[in-house]
């Protein structure tokens, strides 16, 4: 994994250094920089494109890490690291995949790492399988409210939707459940015809969300997931026929 990190304190940055080279033995830092002087300079005569994690802190001695992103095109996954909470929703505006807050935890990194990691392995498959091509302009972000903090829930994170009684959660890998505004029917449009499917009127899952199929009487598919949930996933018989052409990568649905 080769990393990018922007850091005006040299502690700071030399212990995020230690803590990715003790989490990881792949990871190559390509540049260290500490100002957003030195990382106009470096950016102006480097691409990123083999970038494949950049740490942002955002308030440097000289600006905030932000402005680049108005001069530069800047590829890889963007991680910022802050002591101040209140910049979550402009990092979700530049489309950041997590905010950390300093100090960063050791147990916090090791996590995000691993979803760096699904995340590259999800991508590189995308990229090598025609099947699953998917637009640039459908990458899953929510910023969500818990309590008086903002996070950032991304594609990657999100095994599945549920909807009841108007009330639209994502479902995650781990299994917690977060609330959100849009309508199932939104995140429908939104979402990569590729990736999820409208089983019923209350729920949009996610391919790999499927843990186990079953037929049904009057042709209807019964689908266990994963993270699993008390009421019944059923397909109809008017979309049986749809879902297993999506499983077969035929169309969208």
């Amino acid at each position: 994994m080769r990393v990018i990190i922007l850091e005006d304190e040299k502690l700071a940055a030399k212990r995020l250094i230690r803590m990715l080279s003790e989490l990881r033995s792949d990871i190559t830092v390509l540049a260290e920089l500490s100002s957003i002087q030195e990382a106009e300079s470096f950016f102006s005569q480097h691409v990123t494109e083999k970038t494949d994690v950049l740490f942002f802190d955002i308030q440097l001695g000289d600006g905030q890490s932000f402005e680049l992103f108005d001069r530069f095109k800047i590829n890889g996954i963007l991680i910022f690291t802050t002591a101040y909470d209140q910049y979550a929703l402009k990092a979700f505006k530049v489309q950041a995949m997590d905010y950390l807050l300093k100090p960063v935890k050791v147990d916090e990194l090791d996590r995000l790492l691993q979803r760096i990691e699904q995340f590259i392995s999800a991508e590189s498959k995308v990229s090598t399988d025609p099947m699953l091509e998917r637009s640039d302009n459908k990458n899953l972000r929510f910023l969500i409210k818990i309590g008086k903090s903002l996070k950032i829930i991304s594609q990657e994170d999100i095994a599945y939707f549920y909807s009841d009684h108007k009330l639209t959660l994502i479902i995650t890998w781990s299994g917690k459940k977060y609330p959100i505004d849009q309508s199932l029917n939104k995140i429908e449009e939104m979402a990569p015809a590729e990736l999820f499917f409208r089983l019923n009127r209350k729920l949009l899952v996610h391919i790999k969300a499927i843990e186990e199929m079953l037929v049904y009487p009057k042709s209807r598919i019964k689908v266990l997931l994963k993270p699993s949930m008390e009421e019944e996933a059923i397909v109809s018989t008017e979309k049986a026929g749809l879902f297993k052409k999506w499983l077969e990568g035929e169309g969208e649905n």
